[in-house]
């Protein structure tokens, strides 16, 4: 009862507390006759139940205080006989202290004890089995033994389990760990993050490696990476971050270049991104520095492969287009900035290829682009339009007789040779020129009409410029539409054989005939070889053209032999492309069609021009020595005209010289020319060859020759180009005057 008389409420334990009080008052005041002692053991009662009540330290405090207050009074008042005599308050006093003291270190106790009690009680209450579960194991403690064991090895069991998670868990991070630094290590990426409170950064071992620098342990500043940039990136690079920073930017991305310990500079990919706080401020950042040098190496590669050709390293179409419409706009704001426009095309570069190979091409080509920008102003612009065809921008060209010049400088770096490897190749050259002096529609036009005069230069003998006028545009499509049309021609049969008569000078009997082709066409008549030979030869067409004259003349020739019959038959020449001579296949073309007309190789002579020969010497020695072996002659062409190499004379096996008819005719009234032919004679005498003068005229063209020892000529003063009926009738005609004689 007392315990629970000490877990009351405070109110309570006061309000008896004041009863005691009273009680004792009440007993002090009915028995104070009693002797001191009495009174002490009745005063006890009130101090222990203080002490009982709040406990042994209030009750301690609070009768000490008791005992002060009755030493007080007593040493100031005089109580004779009372209670208080003779030291008996100060006994009084530690009586009641220690009493209240001590029953109050009881009252501790014992509550104390009541709530281990009371812990223990709800202790085995919550073990304690339902009687409906257990009903004959409720007071079993056997029973709860074997239960705690149960509980013990579960619990044992949970906490295996739990390690094997954690030692599951942890050999998962650590491969990821591993994981990630194979990753980074493979990607040759380096590391970095920035603590912006504190400005410490921090940079990976693989980050000072791809920089060529000695790692650092120590945590440093982000001026490590700042202060390498190149001083053209380093504004950008700052903006970027700052961006980034900001929140204009949701990543950080920057391409710069940054300086490498050797002192290089190397191309580096930076990448970041930024943690921030509640309030969106930054606190840290974390990213990756790659080394991409190797990429852009490469992309500036791909760049200058777009913009400039590969083999010459002079600008290609787009580049010089853009620099073309660049110049056009220009001359539109200033039209006194007069410019002009050259396109180049190189004669018979198709030919060195197809003879020598690609490398020889490869090497000529870069052998004239070598030799022409040595010759040209930094100002000006060369480039490679494609193929065999280069074009040149001349600014400031304030009037058209500087790109005359230009024009003519061009073509005197073409008269020398040029040595490819073990060769001396010649090659030529036809410009066409576009003068801006009037403000052109737009480059294309300009391109086009530059290229309409190189054609035409061209067409006119090659090696040769024009600049360019307004017909010359009607000219190109008649030109564009003449190609199609010779294409349409070679199925079509239109294709018409001449034959001109060549004259034995002393005697003036035809020695055999030159089959000369003329186009029938269906809208332009009867063409000249002069209106579509070059245009045969640019397309690759005269092959075709030159068999089907073959054919026709061996057929013709077959006719002729059989009706005329000689112990001297009448010979007969064909031109002869120089393609012809890229291959040994042209001999087993000629053996088909000698074989299926039956006409005699003794008396087939196929004509060559120097030109033709110089493409490939050894290919066209090769094949001119087959055909030779085979009876087949050969004669040179408008010999004078082209290099007229004594070298080649003596390796290539002709059998006759023709001179052109540039030396014939006007003989008289060029003394200079005489000589040349004079020494044309000599010379070929000396080789063991014949001589034929070309284009004998006048009766004063025919003495000279004869004056100068020329045994065989052909010109309009003997005969004209006529069909094979006409030449019938002239070879019988022939024979009959000289029966006659």
């Amino acid at each position: 009862m007392l315990v629970e008389i000490r877990n009351k409420p405070l109110l309570v334990r006061f309000g008896l507390l004041l009863a005691a009080i009273i009680i004792y008052i009440l007993l002090f005041s009915l028995f104070s006759t009693l002797n001191n002692n009495l009174l002490i053991i009745i005063g006890l009662l009130p101090v222990i139940l203080l002490g009982w009540l709040f406990g042994r330290r209030v009750g301690l405090i609070t009768s000490l205080f008791l005992l002060l207050a009755v030493y007080l009074v007593n040493s100031r008042n005089d109580f004779s006989g009372s209670l208080f005599q003779n030291g008996t308050a100060i006994y009084a006093g530690l009586l009641f202290a220690g009493s209240s003291a001590l029953f109050g270190w009881l009252s501790d106790l014992l509550q104390k004890m009541n709530k281990q009690a009371q812990q223990l009680q709800g202790f085995q209450d919550s073990l304690q089995i339902e009687p409906d579960e257990q009903p004959h194991k409720e007071n079993d403690l056997g029973f709860r033994n074997t239960e705690l064991k149960t509980l013990n090895q579960q619990l044992k069991e949970m906490v295996a389990d739990l390690e094997k998670k954690v030692t599951k868990r942890t050999a998962e991070l650590e491969e990821c760990q591993l994981r990630y630094s194979l990753a980074v290590s493979s990607t040759f990426t380096g590391i970095w993050d920035w603590n912006l409170s504190t400005k410490n950064a921090y940079f990976s071992p693989r980050w000072y490696e791809i920089l060529g620098l000695e790692v650092q342990d120590s945590e440093t500043d982000l001026s490590t990476w700042l202060d390498r940039i190149h001083e053209e990136d380093i504004q950008q690079v700052k903006k970027a971050l700052d961006f980034h920073i900001d929140g204009v930017t949701p990543y950080l991305e920057s391409e710069h270049r940054i300086c490498h310990h050797d002192g290089t500079y190397r191309w580096a990919l930076v990448r970041g991104i930024a943690s921030r706080d509640q309030n969106g401020k930054v606190t840290y950042m974390a990213g990756s520095l790659s080394d991409i040098t190797q990429r852009k190496t490469l992309e500036e590669q791909l760049e200058r492969a777009a913009l400039f050709d590969p083999l010459t390293g002079l600008p290609n179409r787009a580049l010089f287009m853009d620099r073309l419409r660049q110049t056009l706009e220009r001359f539109k704001r200033r039209p006194d900035g007069q410019f002009a426009l050259l396109v180049i095309n190189l004669d018979h570069f198709r030919l060195v290829n197809d003879n020598y190979g690609h490398a020889y091409g490869d090497e000529l080509l870069i052998s004239i682009v070598k030799r022409l920008t040595a010759r040209l102003r930094t100002e000006d612009t060369l480039a490679r339009l494609g193929g065999d065809e280069l074009a040149l921008l001349v600014e400031d060209a304030s009037s058209g007789s500087e790109a005359i010049m230009v024009a003519e400088r061009i073509l005197e770096e073409f008269v020398e040779p040029f040595q490819i490897k073990d060769r001396f190749i010649y090659s030529d050259t036809s410009i066409g020129i576009k003068l801006a002096v009037a403000e052109p529609a737009n480059i294309d036009d300009l391109l086009r009409d530059a290229s309409t005069a190189m054609w035409l230069a061209k067409s006119a003998g090659r090696g040769r410029y024009e600049i360019y006028n307004r017909k010359m545009h009607g000219l190109a499509v008649e030109r564009i539409q003449l190609q199609t049309d010779l294409r349409r021609a070679i199925k079509r049969g239109e294709f018409r054989v001449f034959y001109q008569p060549l004259i034995r000078l002393d005697t003036e009997a035809i020695s055999g005939f030159e089959a000369l082709v003329r186009w029938q066409h269906p809208e332009h008549g009867l063409l000249e070889p002069n209106k579509f030979i070059p245009l045969a030869e640019e397309s690759g067409l005269i092959e075709h053209i030159d068999l089907i004259v073959l054919k026709a003349a061996c057929l013709q020739g077959v006719a002729w032999h059989s009706k005329f019959a000689s112990d001297s038959p009448l010979s007969i020449s064909v031109n002869f492309s120089g393609r012809h001579f890229s291959s040994t296949t042209v001999v087993n073309k000629i053996d088909a069609i000698l074989k299926e007309t039956g006409f005699s190789t003794a008396s087939l002579i196929l004509e060559v021009t120097e030109s033709a020969m110089m493409a490939n010497t050894d290919m066209a020695n090769e094949v001119i020595s087959i055909l030779q072996e085979r009876g087949i002659r050969f004669h040179m062409d408008d010999f004078g005209t082209g290099y007229s190499s004594l070298s080649y004379l003596h390796r290539f096996p002709f059998h006759t010289l023709k001179i052109d008819r540039s030396f014939i005719r006007d003989l008289n009234d060029h003394p200079e020319n005489k000589e040349i032919v004079q020494a044309i004679i000599a010379l070929a005498k000396n080789l063991g060859m014949q001589v034929i003068a070309e284009g004998i005229e006048h009766i004063d063209d025919l003495r000279s020759v004869r004056s100068l020892s020329c045994t065989l000529g052909q010109g309009y003063l003997f005969s004209k180009p006529i069909s094979s009926q006409e030449a019938m009738d002239l070879i019988s005609a022939n024979i009959s005057r000289g029966s006659d004689g």
